[in-house]
C-alpha cells in the first residue's frame, strides 16, 4: 500500500515592500574612501600630537595577521604595509557595509553622518579594547586621536555612502 504525498513548491520569500536593501557598490567606495582618509589621519596625528612614529599605526594593524613577534623590532617592510593595507581596508569596506544597513533607510545625510560617527565610536570600543585582549600592542593605540580617528571613519562613511547610494551631489 502506498502513501501519496503531494509535493508543494518550495515557499518563496518576497522582499518587505518599501524596504530596499542597502547599495553595497556605494558601501564599498565609502569603505574604501574613508579607510584611505582615516589612515592617513591616523598617520598625521599619533607624529604630529603624539610624538609616535608615523607607522605606528600600520604596524598596529600588520600584527593581526603577522605575529608581532615575526615583525622586525624598527623599521617598516614593504610586506608589513601591504598587510596592514589589505587587513585595514578590507575591515573598512565591511564596516561600511554594516554602517549602510543602518542607514539606508533614512534618507537623511546629517543623520547619516551622525550615525556614522556613533558607529565609529562604538568601533572605537570594540577595536581597541576588544582587540587588546587578544593582541596585546593594540593598548597602544588607547589614545584620543585613534578615538578621533574612528569618529572620522564613520563620519566620512556613512556621508560618502549617502551620497553615493542616493545619488545626491557632494556639497
Amino acid at each position: 500500500m502506498a502513501i501519496e504525498t503531494e509535493t508543494r513548491p518550495a515557499a518563496r520569500i518576497e522582499p518587505v515592500k518599501g524596504l530596499r536593501r542597502a547599495d553595497w557598490r556605494a558601501a564599498l567606495m565609502a569603505g574604501l574612501g574613508a579607510g584611505i582618509a582615516a589612515m592617513g589621519l591616523e598617520i598625521l596625528l599619533e607624529w604630529a600630537f603624539l610624538g609616535q612614529s608615523g607607522w605606528a599605526p600600520v604596524r598596529w594593524m600588520a600584527g593581526l595577521s603577522y605575529d608581532r613577534g615575526a615583525m622586525p623590532a624598527q623599521g617598516i617592510l614593504p610586506t608589513i604595509v601591504a598587510a596592514a593595507v589589505i587587513y585595514s581596508g578590507c575591515l573598512c569596506v565591511e564596516y561600511a557595509a554594516l554602517l549602510a544597513d543602518f542607514i539606508h533607510p533614512l534618507r537623511s545625510r546629517a543623520l547619516a553622518v551622525g550615525i556614522g560617527v556613533l558607529f565609529g565610536l562604538a568601533l572605537y570600543g570594540i577595536n581597541i579594547y576588544g582587540l587588546s585582549y587578544t593582541f596585546p600592542w593594540f593598548v597602544a593605540a588607547r589614545n584620543w586621536a585613534t578615538l578621533v580617528v574612528h569618529a572620522f571613519f564613520g563620519g566620512l562613511a556613512g556621508y560618502l555612502y549617502a551620497a553615493l547610494a542616493w545619488k545626491t551631489a557632494l556639497r
